[in-house]
């Protein structure tokens, strides 16, 4: 009796932690509650909100793998759930401007963009319109972590040093990187440092580490037959085997223009979540096509 009667007493006891620690029940774990809840537009800002935040914060992120933030709708789901962001970091693509994503319900907005355009000129395409792929530099990704630190800081300012100290460990380790990739590219002579892409979405790498890049779209239109052409010439002029593409190009000139050069089409993604190993990875098959 007086073993049966301590078992019903651990038992209840076990019962009462259970409850108080709300059985493992999702979303009634208090440090979940916690969390801020970060948005950003495109996959590499995710990292940069986990390198900062660690798992201070829950992020979500608008534009998923395989999509392009030039034309990209969100989702009413993706609607509701920026409606309940607590800061919201824009980057300046084309699908931002997007009603639905213009003034978020409560969130705070930051548009990264005029951060890194206040220490650094936006570069333009040929026909004057803005090129909006900055985080492809990592200058300007610096500049970019710094204004998240100091703007989650804001919103939860007992942990500011931490997220001080994130920032910095991940811009000292992007820093390594950019001196690897610089590494890839110094014995490559000037005039050779030219690189040719489909979509133009390397203008601020290529201005960031000494190279030229030349694009068969041109404001998100394919080439003219007379531009193709006279791209396919540049290309055999310069001894030029490589196109760059990306996976979700939808047009048939690339195949056209490689048949044409007797060369091949490398796929990039300068929209992965991988940021830094990403930033390597492609650097390192630029540095390939022009050796």
């Amino acid at each position: 009796k007086y073993l049966s009667k301590v078992s019903v007493f651990i038992l209840l006891v076990v019962i009462y932690v259970l409850v108080l620690s709300g059985c493992g029940i999702p979303g009634d774990n208090p440090d979940d509650d916690a969390k801020l809840k970060v948005a950003v537009t495109i996959l590499p800002q995710k990292e940069f909100i986990e390198a900062v935040c660690r798992d201070r914060a829950e992020v979500l992120t608008i534009v998923p793998l395989g999509s392009s933030p030039e034309s990209y709708e969100p989702t009413a789901q993706q609607i509701e759930e920026l409606a309940g962001a607590d800061i919201y970091f824009k980057i300046g693509v084309p699908c931002e401007q997007a009603k639905s994503l213009t003034k978020p319900e409560k969130a705070v907005v930051i548009n990264l963009a005029e951060k890194t355009a206040d220490k650094y000129d936006d570069l333009m395409f040929a026909e004057g319109s803005r090129d909006p792929h900055i985080w492809l530099s990592p200058n300007r990704v610096v500049v970019m972590v710094n204004a998240i630190a100091k703007e989650i800081s804001e919103l939860d300012p007992e942990n500011e040093e931490e997220y001080k100290l994130n920032a910095a460990s991940y811009i000292a380790g992007l820093m390594q990187a950019k001196a690897y990739v610089n590494g890839l590219f110094k014995d490559i002579p000037e005039e050779d440092r030219v690189f040719l892409t489909f979509h133009p979405a390397f203008g601020y790498f290529a201005d960031e580490f000494g190279l030229s890049m030349y694009s068969l779209e041109e404001e998100g239109k394919e080439a003219t037959a007379k531009d193709l052409q006279n791209m396919i010439d540049f290309a055999k002029e310069n001894n030029i085997k490589v196109l760059f593409t990306q996976a979700e190009d939808d047009s048939a000139q690339p195949k056209t223009f490689i048949a044409e050069v007797g060369g091949e089409t490398v796929v990039l993604n300068p929209l992965s979540q991988d940021y830094i190993r990403n930033l390597k990875f492609m650097a390192e098959k630029i540095a390939g096509a022009l050796t």
